[in-house]
């Protein structure tokens, strides 16, 4: 006949798991280490700088933020700790160490800080050539647009109106002032866009004193990141006795300048020197030399002349 199992009590399944021993409230094993708790977290700001999905300046970034954090605290924390060690204090902080173990750990931990640091800070010559290579993604961009240029004349009496692009100027009234060197004649333009009121642009023509040829024009400039618009005040029409106004759109103009200080930058970025080069020159103490056995002093008698 067949035998019946019989049934497993279900405590037997469960599995057994030693209790915990319970600590005290002042037992070190329940604190961390402030000290070394703040190098863990200038530890994760310098992950951010090594993380390639971050833009390149806000890498950079991070770099900066972690070495001016690593110099305060040794300017501040290290240096309360040295002068406990130096007047011989022995008391052991929460996590049970004295501040000559903190030291010892603190510069264990430091050394790998400052090696994440300069491993992240090699090469600034390719990371500046990538700035620069994007600044002139930019400026070519810039110069693309120029194919796009266009421009509009009209003679105009107060109240007519240009179109220009997406843009239309009218004319809302003339003035005239007079400076110390100069006296001005001003044309007061309304820029409308999609019949909104941008703003009011102020072309203007000088006639500097003393000589009748001496004039100058001043361009009312309307700048954006997508387009530059120019009013320029052309005189008056000879004929008509109008006001002539001759209007420029430029896209992308800004993306030149733009591209230009990115340039600027990413030379500055790659004449950073690189900083393995220069820890390869700093110098580094070396320990006294103890002679572990007496020094032979040759019995040499050096005469000068020959044989």
């Amino acid at each position: 006949m067949d035998q019946i199992a019989s049934p497993v009590p279900a405590a037997a399944h469960a599995p057994t798991h030693a209790s915990a021993p319970a600590l005290a409230k002042d037992d070190p094993a329940r604190f961390i280490n402030r000290e070394l708790s703040w190098l863990d977290f200038n530890f994760r700001v310098v992950g951010e700088a090594q993380n390639t999905r971050h833009p390149l300046l806000e890498r950079l970034r991070f770099v900066s933020i972690s070495a001016s954090n690593l110099d305060e605290f040794y300017s501040v924390r290290v240096a309360g700790l040295i002068g406990q060690e130096r007047a011989g204090v022995l008391e052991h902080s929460a996590d049970g160490l004295t501040p000559a173990q903190q030291l010892i750990a603190i510069n264990a931990q430091a050394k790998a800080l400052v090696a994440a640091q300069e491993l992240t800070m090699r090469n600034t010559r390719r990371y500046g050539g990538y700035v620069v290579h994007f600044g002139m993604v930019l400026v070519f961009i810039g110069l693309a647009g120029a194919a796009f240029n266009s421009e509009a004349q009209k003679t105009m009496n107060i109240g007519d109106s240009l179109k220009l692009g997406p843009y239309t100027l009218v004319l809302q009234t003339s003035d005239t002032k007079a400076e110390k060197n100069y006296t001005a004649q001003r044309m007061v333009v309304e820029v409308l866009k999609d019949r909104k009121q941008m703003m009011l642009l102020y072309p203007e023509k000088r006639q500097f004193q003393g000589t009748e040829q001496a004039a100058g024009t001043m361009v009312a400039i309307y700048s954006t990141l997508r387009e530059d618009l120019y009013v320029v005040y052309a005189g008056m029409d000879p004929e008509a006795n109008v006001p002539v106004i001759h209007a420029f759109l430029n896209p992308l103009v800004k993306w030149i300048w733009l591209g230009g200080v990115w340039v600027v930058l990413g030379t500055l970025i790659a004449l950073l020197p690189n900083r393995r080069a220069a820890l390869a020159f700093a110098a580094s103490p070396q320990p006294a030399v103890v002679p572990s056995q007496p020094v032979l002093t040759p019995n040499v008698t050096f005469r000068e002349g020959h044989d």
